[in-house]
């Protein structure tokens, strides 16, 4: 599935990544399946920057929420899960109602995405 990333989360994450060499070996792999568009064109209920998502863990088998954030904010008691972490690179770019099948430590693992709040005024 192509997701998209807007340009100005890229230029925020880009920005972030070059301070750390993991970080922008990160980046480069979070761009692969990533298509760049305007802010403006972002559709409402993207996964982006500092969105709120709710989502459906099968592991966990429960509803989980998390922020997606820049490195720098990352904070686990609070839920703010780096942009470059597996789950946050999985699900960066999708919207509400889709499914992600991820495989992380040999375990197979379907994210399904129910809900997301932009801090973005849109």
């Amino acid at each position: 599935m192509n997701t998209i990333i807007s340009d100005a989360d890229l230029r925020a994450i880009q920005n972030a990544a070059q301070k750390n060499k993991n970080d922008s070996r990160f980046f480069k792999k979070l761009l692969r399946k990533k298509k760049v568009v305007q802010d403006e064109h972002v559709p409402k209920h993207t996964v982006r920057l500092n969105s709120l998502v709710v989502l459906w863990h099968s592991i966990l088998r429960k509803v989980v929420k998390i922020r997606i954030v820049l490195p720098g904010e990352a904070d686990l008691k609070q839920k703010n899960i780096s942009v470059f972490a597996p789950i946050s690179m999985a699900i960066f770019g999708s919207r509400e109602n889709d499914s992600i099948h991820m495989n992380i430590g040999g375990f197979k693992k379907e994210l399904k995405i129910i809900k997301v709040i932009s801090s973005r005024a849109q």
